[in-house]
């Protein structure tokens, strides 16, 4: 999957995760959460990788690239401030004319939706998109998506717990085999909210852009509020094989 741009979104400003910091740079077995993202691409021979983050946080990029200077990626500040779409818009000269996996550094997930993505692809079918969703038991403050078959019909933003119209929850891994007809749909996509993004998907898709469904049956975890950090930390040490040999320091665990 080398023929593939990555572009991980890093740029939020982690205010819910109070008292805790940065969620991007939280330590688990003593490393932060985007070691764990890049290793992981690397395990699946991606090479090129675009991190886009903020101007408050880049200081924590620059000690995390003097830190682990055997990763390669460009990194770029948001410029635009419009949200997730804002912060492709902002790598638009790094992905043009690229086929384009979309991730986040704080969605845990395993190796197998890598798996899933890349037997997808072998596949040949030709796609414009590729979302992925999760069955849920419960609601979740998030966005979901309403299928039929492995045909995307609908998004929903945060519908409220008492609108759900599905169990099926968005986990941001969206791979567009063109970046350039994705940045056109954000381009002229319009809305008063923090939703551009969700905006152009929904238009892709009522304008018959072929917007195909993954379903990750894998763990995800997420850290969306500090006590996420108790569930994804108990999924690091089941999946540890020196356990007990970690030190359980919480000054190991966060910046």
């Amino acid at each position: 999957m080398n023929d593939i741009t990555v572009l991980i979104l890093a740029g939020g400003d982690s205010t819910r995760f109070w008292p805790l910091k940065n969620k991007v740079f939280t330590k688990f077995l003593g490393k932060p959460v985007l070691y764990y993202r890049l290793k992981q691409l690397e395990r699946y021979k991606f090479s090129d990788i675009v991190i886009v983050g903020s101007k408050e946080t880049e200081f924590l990029f620059t000690r995390f690239r003097h830190q682990y200077p055997e990763f390669s990626y460009k990194y770029i500040n948001q410029s635009d401030s419009h949200g997730m779409a804002g912060a492709v818009l902002s790598a638009k000269e790094y992905i043009q004319g690229k086929k384009i996996l979309i991730v986040k550094p704080v969605d845990i997930i395993e190796d197998i939706l890598f798996e899933q993505l890349k037997d997808y692809l072998q596949k040949g079918n030709y796609i414009d998109g590729l979302l992925t969703g999760i069955h849920v038991n419960s609601y979740y403050p998030g966005g979901y998506l309403m299928v039929d078959e492995d045909n995307v019909n609908h998004i929903f933003e945060k519908p409220g717990k008492d609108n759900m119209p599905a169990d099926l929850v968005r986990i941001v891994f969206d791979y567009f085999q063109s970046s350039d007809l994705f940045l056109e749909y954000l381009d002229s996509s319009k809305s008063q909210k923090d939703d551009l993004y969700e905006i152009a998907l929904e238009n892709m898709i009522s304008e018959h852009k072929k917007i195909k469904f993954m379903d990750y049956k894998g763990y995800w975890g997420y850290l969306n509020y500090p006590w996420h950090v108790l569930s994804v930390m108990n999924s690091f040490f089941q999946n540890h094989k020196s356990r007990a040999s970690v030190y359980l320091d919480s000054r190991y665990f966060f910046f």
